[in-house]
């Protein structure tokens, strides 16, 4: 019920606000992001919508733990050129949910991540879904400070006791300098 809410607090701001993709990050490893990214694309899909979840968690990912599927091929492939995007997307199970996993874990990847290439990633993704969801690395990892500047939202997933004021006004002025734009925590 708690992701069904979530969703329509989603739906209700994207009334107003051209909404395509959302980025799901946290302060640290361990704070359920990739729990809360894989559910709200559940719950999302559910609602007949065209979603797709893409885990560029490069260093640790676990969208394909999650859903018990293979990662490979995924985003790292695509973002080296390896394969196109339309081929690492694919259905989970019998719903409408789509999946971009990981893929191959690069040496270089805050350079993978960094990289122009995820920009048109996104975009070419935003053209096929009415919407992208990102599974992205915690905000202790530079990588995800730069994917929350190329998205049109981000949700900030804390754990109650684990963030610190100081920790979550660091964060907050990190991403305002990044231009992201909070949606919610």
């Amino acid at each position: 019920e708690n992701f069904r809410l979530l969703r329509s607090n989603i739906e209700f701001f994207r009334i107003s606000n051209p909404i395509k993709t959302i980025l799901i990050t946290s302060p640290n490893q361990g704070n359920g992001k990739t729990t809360i990214a894989t559910n709200l694309a559940l719950s999302i899909s559910q609602g007949e919508q065209e979603v797709v979840l893409v885990d560029a968690d490069l260093r640790r990912p676990a969208v394909h733990t999650a859903l018990k599927m293979s990662k490979n091929p995924g985003l790292s492939d695509v973002i080296r050129n390896k394969v196109d995007i339309q081929s690492v997307v694919r259905r989970w199970k019998d719903l409408d949910l789509n999946v971009v996993t990981s893929g191959n874990i690069p040496p270089n990847i805050t350079e993978v991540v960094g990289s122009k290439r995820i920009s048109s990633i996104l975009s070419s993704l935003k053209e096929r879904f009415e919407l992208v969801i990102v599974d992205a690395p915690p905000l202790i990892i530079a990588d995800s400070y730069n994917l929350a500047s190329k998205v049109d939202g981000v949700i900030l997933v804390m754990e109650p006791g684990q963030t610190t004021i100081d920790q979550a006004k660091t964060i907050k002025e990190q991403l305002a300098r990044s231009e992201a734009r909070m949606l919610g925590i």
